[in-house]
């Protein structure tokens, strides 16, 4: 758990029971199974032992703006914020709930790095793999070659749905999310949604 000690020792993460352990192994190799990414038994055992399982607590920043390229993390459950910086403020532009990735690749297009800063909107439970031991790894692995286009694709999926919303007025924006991320809406909290609906201290 070294990268986020800072966060243990402050209160904001804490170790995973272990016998959740094979559970969310099982479901984050699902998961890249379901993205057609099949990894062998030998891959999957190194992954496992370079892996970091957190409990991150409700608040936690998992990932800020200057470290947002580190890790590639799965979070088997919970709900993590995807922010943007604007105007000096930290903006929600959308949301992951439990059993799935978020990783800090550039989408195709863009000249710059966008940065984004990923925070525990609730209790979430992850497994994080630093991507230099990705990068270690693809020697021997060909197959995590794709992550690099997989993951990129999954989450502009994932955020463009989202995005729908920008531009909706608060009301319409709570109609819609409720339709259409009825999985999210019961661990949806009020901060979540006064953020999410743009309101902001002062209000």
């Amino acid at each position: 758990m070294k990268s986020w000690q800072h966060l243990v020792d402050n209160g904001f993460a804490e170790d995973v029971p272990e016998e959740l352990y094979k559970k969310m192994f099982e479901e984050m190799f699902k998961f890249f199974a379901d993205l057609g990414l099949e990894f062998s038994n030998e891959l999957q055992a190194k992954l496992r032992g370079h892996s970091e399982v957190i409990r991150f607590k409700k608040g936690a920043v998992i990932l800020d703006y200057p470290e947002f390229r580190s890790h590639i993390i799965f979070a088997a459950m919970g709900l993590v914020s995807i922010e943007l910086q604007q105007d000096g403020k930290n903006v929600p532009i959308w949301f992951l709930e439990g059993n799935g990735v978020i990783a800090p690749f550039d989408p195709p297009g863009v000249g710059a790095p966008i940065a984004e800063r990923f925070v525990a909107a609730e209790e979430t439970d992850c497994i994080a793999v630093h991507l230099s031991h990705i990068e270690r790894l693809v020697k021997y692995h060909p197959v995590l070659v794709s992550i690099m286009y997989k993951l990129p694709e999954y989450q502009l999926e994932r955020a463009a749905r989202w995005l729908e919303g920008v531009g909706l007025t608060g009301a319409e924006k709570y109609n819609w999310f409720y339709k259409e991320f009825p999985a999210v809406w019961s661990v949806f909290r009020i901060l979540c949604w006064l953020r999410f609906l743009g309101f902001r201290k002062g209000s």
